[in-house]
């Protein structure tokens, strides 16, 4: 996981030390030439840290693409229980806040809750979209059977599929990371990674690097899961999605435990990049192997 580094890895000979030592100059020198330092630092695409009280409505809009945010909304009434509505979102302690309660405010559905996206509305330009870059967000999610927060994707052009689903979690499975691909063949590949914690036990940053030839997922950094198959990935501007659904697939999950309501998905913040970020280590080996 990582560059590790120890004294037992220490060489005692102080001949190779300098050499050591110099190649590290060498690179870190090499690596302040403007080719380098524009690589290890993408374009900000999007950003949004949530500071202040008041959600930005240039940015984001708090409905489905095809809906109104003065009517609500919901989607997949056979696995979501849940009625969107604007009031369910806020911002506090630099923090979005999407809130589920027990509680019905439209026929048929049991519960209110959340939404954002970077879409707009019907008719309406999406305020950010983009193809191709890397997705980072740090989020908290909540705990307890019935919660669905998700991160993901979908085409500006409102059309489905693709879908990209950077991560999507079911209270049940509290160790579950999901993330999946509907390619527009109706394909789907993806993955269930199991992290070695609760998920909602505290924040984590769950991001996507996708890209034209391969698509790579990551939890807290760490690459988990990724797709080289060129005609699986998805080539039209898309849009991103925030949302705590209640319900879903797995096995419980359409009987919230209600003892967990109110449930808070807390997002920290979100970024889009024009591609992943670099450490300095990958730098500078990328630099070596030039």
């Amino acid at each position: 996981m990582g560059l590790k580094t120890g004294r037992t890895g220490l060489r005692r000979s102080t001949k190779n030390r300098k050499i050591t030592l110099g190649t590290v100059s060498l690179a870190v020198v090499a690596l302040l030439q403007p080719g380098v330092a524009c690589a290890a630092t993408p374009a900000v695409l999007f950003q949004d840290n949530f500071n202040g009280t008041v959600l930005d409505g240039s940015k984001w809009y708090r409905c489905y693409k095809w809906t109104r945010e003065a009517d609500g909304c919901s989607n997949n009434p056979k696995m979501e229980l849940e009625w969107y509505q604007t009031k369910n979102v806020s911002l506090s302690s630099g923090s979005l806040n999407l809130t589920a309660r027990h509680e019905s405010v439209k026929s048929g559905y049991g519960f209110t809750s959340g939404i954002v996206t970077t879409g707009g509305g019907p008719g309406q330009v999406p305020p950010f979209q983009f193809k191709y870059g890397y997705v980072e967000v740090r989020a908290k999610v909540p705990g307890g059977a019935g919660v669905w927060p998700a991160i993901w994707l979908l085409p500006s052009d409102t059309s489905w599929p693709p879908e990209i689903d950077i991560m999507e979690y079911q209270g049940v499975r509290p160790k579950i990371d999901f993330v999946n691909l509907h390619a527009t063949n109706m394909s789907q590949s993806g993955l269930s990674f199991e992290a070695s914690q609760n998920l909602s036990l505290g924040f984590h940053t769950y991001a996507v690097d996708w890209q034209p030839n391969l698509m790579r997922y990551f939890l807290d950094g760490k690459e988990i899961y990724r797709i080289r198959d060129a005609a699986l990935i998805p080539s039209v501007p898309m849009y991103l999605l925030l949302n705590l659904a209640v319900g879903g697939w797995a096995p419980g999950q359409l009987s919230p435990d209600l003892s967990k309501f109110p449930a808070t998905f807390r997002v920290d913040y979100v970024k889009v990049l024009k591609q992943q970020p670099q450490s300095l280590f990958d730098a500078l080996r990328g630099r070596a192997g030039n």
